[in-house]
């Protein structure tokens, strides 16, 4: 279809086609095919002998679908990595990827009509760029893993991005006001806005959200004729009070929501509670915690988009590691009166060969080449209620008779109690069922028994009669930078930030007496641990763009429009047919070498300009 596209662009042609055909060729120039994942995890367990490689086996079977289905561009939705700083061969094997299936050749049809300063850290697409021959473009936000963090608010993505490998959106440089710019495309007649935010803490992020003071930007002109997307990284579900952003939080404008950092894959879009929207959500590419939600069956999602319409399709991931989930109650299955080891050992020797006969069964019934890309040691989960008088195993000498069959066998089994009811009858047979639920609904990527650094420090410090000088949020913040993402300057930083914070505020007062002193240093020490306070070492502000100085003269009259015009740019012709009517009219493939001196000769046409305007989303009220 695309090879038709390109010969029905205003070409002359010696081939007289079908009407049917030419319909089928004009059609499908306009139409955008977009491949989403979320939550890949590249470099998880890289040091496991076995499973070393899965992230990268999977990482690398996304990408050929990519290819196999002739996306427009790939779409990815937070945590491209596992770890904050990832080792040299993670990012080795992460660009060679990258290299090896997204640059090449081929056309790519896409415009951008946004002000590309304002989307991306370099300024410009990478395949906007005359210096890279980019065939499947990937965008990307930052999940919580591989978010910014130390000086300059760097993170592996903004290596990617700077490297033109990745196109990195949705960073936000302040925490407590913040405005969401979308990236403008279009491909023929089919205009996407394409939104991101990458992972911020949830508290603060909801305490963001309820205080009205995310916006979201949208195109003055022909609002109703864009296809409105957001790629979000936050928890789902509840997890507290506000350690998660709830749907009803996103404006009614939207029409697909992309939604990031939960591990269960639930891709069949769905509408949200109010019936406003779509959410699709992809899941991760590799289980990461051994849990139900993990062992729901990986995929991927291809939409199609054109004009206002959009349908996902379900794309099946082969290469996954085969993980099961069961549970045994030992009180049921051996009754009180066998309760010695042995008994309890062999009848979990026979559930787990139980589960590893399964595993094979779904193996045999996988077809040619699928059968062949699966990892034949699966993981295996079984989750063991041993109350009653029972006693545990030694879980790494029993998984010892495993070793050649079991990707995971130290931690095969899970052992627990129920909680003890205080009334029999009804109240234990309702303990009971409590005591079997699932950990969650939605899995979420960590192991969902560890406990928050920050949570440990503050417990830390309720014990030790607190602190004086130092703000203990910030110092719990601090603290898991130091410990999650390496910043083994975190602590400094902080350290010296509050000082200086201090004595600034101390200078400023000049208290004559020291409990003056004393009651400035507490006030100094409760306002940074209050609720809007931002802690050391914030991003550096994003250089404006140019024009931005002098379109911020014509604010308007409407308190909802942006005070300064967003320039709405064509494509700047990088020598690939990439002009101004490149989506609508795309040029030949094999008529590429002509036209590039051309297109650089020629003088860069008045680029349009529009305006965003703010969404109030009152139609949430």
């Amino acid at each position: 279809h695309a090879n038709l596209s390109a010969r029905f662009s205003g070409q002359p042609t010696s081939v007289d086609l079908p009407d049917s055909l030419r319909a089928m060729a004009s059609a499908d120039a306009d139409i955008v095919k977009i491949l989403v994942a979320t939550d890949c995890h590249l470099g998880y367990a890289e040091k496991d002998a076995i499973r070393g490689s899965d992230s990268f086996n999977t990482f690398e079977e996304i990408l050929k679908k990519a290819k196999e289905h002739d996306v427009d561009m790939i779409l990815l939705g937070g945590d491209l990595f596992h770890d904050n700083k990832p080792s040299r061969s993670t990012m080795h094997r992460t660009i060679q990827l990258f290299r090896q299936h997204c640059m090449g050749s081929r056309e790519c049809y896409l415009q951008i009509l946004s002000d590309q300063a304002q989307n991306f850290p370099t300024g410009l697409a990478n395949f906007e760029d005359e210096n890279y021959n980019i065939a499947y473009p990937v965008f990307s936000i930052h999940g919580n893993h591989d978010d910014p963090a130390g000086p300059g608010q760097l993170s592996a993505m903004d290596l990617l991005s700077e490297a033109k490998l990745v196109n990195y959106f949705g960073k936000s440089n302040s925490v407590d006001d913040i405005k969401v710019s979308p990236v403008l495309i279009q491909k023929g007649a089919t205009k996407i806005a394409l939104f991101g935010l990458g992972a911020i803490r949830d508290e603060r992020l909801h305490r963001t959200f309820a205080a009205r003071r995310v916006q979201m930007l949208r195109p003055q002109e022909e609002a109703d004729a864009w296809t409105n997307i957001f790629v979000i990284h936050q928890n789902r579900i509840k997890h507290g009070e506000t350690n998660y952003i709830p749907e009803q939080f996103l404006p009614g404008f939207l029409d697909l929501v992309v939604w990031g950092h939960e591990h269960e894959c639930d891709i069949t879009p769905k509408k949200d509670a109010a019936d406003r929207f779509y959410i699709t959500q992809p899941g991760s590419s590799i289980a990461t915690s051994l849990v139900e939600g993990e062992a729901v069956p990986k995929k991927v999602g291809l939409i199609h988009i054109r004009g206002k319409d959009f349908r996902v399709e379900e794309l099946p991931l082969t290469t996954v590691r085969p993980f099961l989930v069961d549970e045994v109650v030992l009180d049921d299955e051996l009754g009180p009166g066998r309760t010695a080891q042995e008994h309890v050992e062999s009848l979990l020797k026979r559930k787990i060969n139980s589960m590893l006969r399964k595993v094979e069964e779904e193996h045999r019934q996988q077809a040619g080449s699928d059968a062949e890309s699966v990892p034949r040691k699966p993981l295996i989960r079984l989750r063991v209620e041993y109350s009653g008088g029972f006693t545990c195993l030694n879980v790494q000498r029993f998984g010892q008779q495993f070793v050649t069959a079991v990707a995971n066998p130290s931690d095969m089994l899970y052992f627990f109690r129920r909680r003890q009811a205080g009334k029999g009858g009804k109240a234990a047979a309702a303990d009971r069922s409590a005591a079997f639920e699932a950990p969650t609904e939605r899995t979420r990527p960590d192991a969902l028994t560890a406990d928050r650094v920050e949570d440990i420090v503050a417990e830390y410090l309720r014990q030790h009669q607190g602190l004086e000088l130092l703000s203990e949020r910030h110092l719990g913040t601090a603290v898991r930078e130091f410990v999650e993402k390496e910043e083994k300057d975190s602590i400094k930083r902080f350290v010296e930030w509050i000082l200086a914070k201090t004595q600034k505020t101390l200078k400023s007062k000049k208290g004559d007496t020291e409990a003056d002193i004393l009651r400035e240093i507490t006030d100094t020490r409760n306002g940074a641990d209050g609720a809007g306070e931002d802690g050391p070492a914030p991003a550096p502000p994003r250089p404006a763009s140019p024009r931005e100085d002098d379109a911020s003269e014509k604010s308007s009259e409407d308190d909802t429009m942006m005070p300064a015009s967003v320039p709405v740019a064509a494509t700047r012709g990088r020598g690939r047919g990439r002009g101004r009517g490149a989506a609508k009219e795309p040029a030949a493939r094999g008529a590429k070498a002509a036209p590039k001196a051309a297109a650089r000769a020629k003088p860069q046409k008045a680029t349009q300009r529009s305006r965003m305007t703010v969404d109030d989303d009152d139609d949430d009220e």
